[in-house]
């Protein structure tokens, strides 16, 4: 029965995009993927969402203290197809002193679910990995300034995630899985770094440069590209109307 709703869902909104003059994607990956499930990717518009300058750029140049714990975080959600496994993995295979390198989960840990177990076992009791819990969402630019680096480790499509561009926004470099739409935000080696999806030792590898290459952070903070604004957004978006009016 789900194959079947699924099926007559697909069904539907194929129908309806027939009807639509102009359709909006955040991500090139998106209006591929549209592409090649038969949708006509000509009447769709790349536009990307805008972030609000009010949590603008910080000043994070500074090559880093080497003396300092790498601060290496993950935002969002933590669930299975978020791949904070990988991540927690790949952390505790780092070769270099514990107090050299710190992990932070912000997410809410739904307590008690075989992921949740799974994760805690994982971390092993190892007080350099801080399960931090949620954050509201004004406190992103806090949360931000205390880590040098982002890592988001998803083993299925993501579209554009926010994450990444707020991390941009504050000067944060990402690590990133090449897929979908994270890899085509990353610029391998310049703004930040990615690895092979589901593989805990390609991310491994990647953390590990962080730590034995002391210019690279700020070498990919210097990468970081501007962040559009609603702004900029919004002039685009007026622009597509009149033209269809």
């Amino acid at each position: 029965p789900l194959i079947s709703r699924m099926a007559e869902r697909r069904a539907y909104l194929f129908d309806v995009f027939q009807n639509i003059d102009r359709v909006l994607s955040p991500s090139w990956f998106l209006i591929k993927k549209m592409d090649q499930y038969g949708f006509d990717a000509e009447r769709i518009i790349h536009l990307p969402f805008g972030l609000s300058q009010n949590i603008a750029k910080v000043n994070r140049l500074r090559e880093r203290d080497t003396a300092m714990p790498l601060r290496i975080g993950y935002l969002g959600q933590i669930a299975l197809h978020k791949g904070v496994h990988l991540l927690v993995k790949a952390f505790r295979r780092l070769s270099d002193a514990p107090d050299g390198r710190r992990l932070v989960l912000h997410g809410r840990l739904p307590e008690g679910t075989p992921y949740s177990k799974r994760l805690r076992r994982m971390a092993g009791g190892d007080e350099a990995i801080t399960f931090a819990g949620p954050y509201p969402n004004e406190r992103v630019g806090q949360v931000l300034s205390e880590l040098d680096v982002v890592v988001v480790p998803s083993i299925w499509y993501e579209n554009r995630p926010t994450v990444i561009i707020e991390a941009f926004a504050h000067g944060v470099p990402v690590v990133a899985a090449r897929l979908g739409g994270m890899a085509e935000l990353i610029d391998d080696g310049r703004n930040g770094l990615l690895f092979d999806p589901g593989d805990a030792d390609s991310l491994r590898a990647q953390l590990q440069r962080l730590l034995d290459e002391p210019d690279l952070l700020a070498r990919l903070r210097r990468g970081i590209p501007p962040v559009p604004t609603p702004e900029e957004e919004m002039l685009t978006l007026v622009s597509l109307y009149e033209d269809l009016l």
